[in-house]
């Protein structure tokens, strides 16, 4: 996915809620003017608009509106050309070999990397490339995405083989699906859990 925020294709990501959630709950709102997301459920005495409000639901711990997050990614690892971002190895980012290195003139570290690859989870802060701005954080059921959603989270549609004006083959939520059990495993998109929704910007 580091190819579709460099392309800018992808602006949402959804992480799964761990919080108790309350029984009857079917949406999270903000009723209030302080911004506190709310479990609620319909009135059943005012079906037309009411709302039950079923308790404070938790703080998205991904970040609120303003916050910035940097993003991780593997770092691979050549003796001639030292560490490279693994994810553009053949991309083209104005480096006549199609990689992008780390500028070490950013910020030096004080012992430097180990000579070999790096899985994003120990990329140092420094070394990342790519901050994003969180502009809207809100509350869903996972099967709820829409189309539209399913691209923001950087899915591309697929079409049939050599024909750029063929039939798609299966649907952008499909395709979502197929990747959102690639990560979380086998029936986790059965169970339909709540998922917090994350949109954010690159920053340049």
């Amino acid at each position: 996915m580091v190819r579709a925020l460099l392309a800018g294709t992808k602006t949402q990501t959804r992480r799964v809620l761990k919080a108790d959630v309350p029984p009857g709950a079917q949406r999270v709102i903000r009723p209030f003017a302080d911004e506190r997301l709310q479990w609620a459920a319909t009135d059943p005495h005012d079906m037309e608009q009411g709302q039950l409000l079923l308790g404070d639901a938790p703080r998205c711990p991904y970040g609120q509106p303003g916050d910035r997050l940097w993003v991780r990614e593997n770092l691979a690892y050549d003796s001639e050309r030292g560490h490279y971002y693994a994810a553009t190895e053949l991309g083209t980012l104005g480096n006549p070999s199609g990689r992008t290195y780390v500028d070490y003139d950013n910020e030096t570290p004080a012992t430097g990397l180990p000579a070999r690859s790096i899985p994003s989870i120990h990329m140092p802060r420094w070394a990342s490339r790519i901050t994003l701005e969180v502009t809207g954080v809100r509350v869903e059921r996972l099967q709820d995405i829409s189309a539209t959603d399913c691209w923001a989270e950087g899915i591309e549609e697929i079409r049939s083989a050599g024909d750029e004006h063929g039939d798609l083959r299966g649907s952008v939520v499909e395709d979502y699906q197929a990747l959102w059990e690639d990560i979380n495993g086998p029936g986790s998109w059965d169970a339909n859990p709540w998922v917090w929704v994350v949109e954010f910007r690159r920053l340049p």
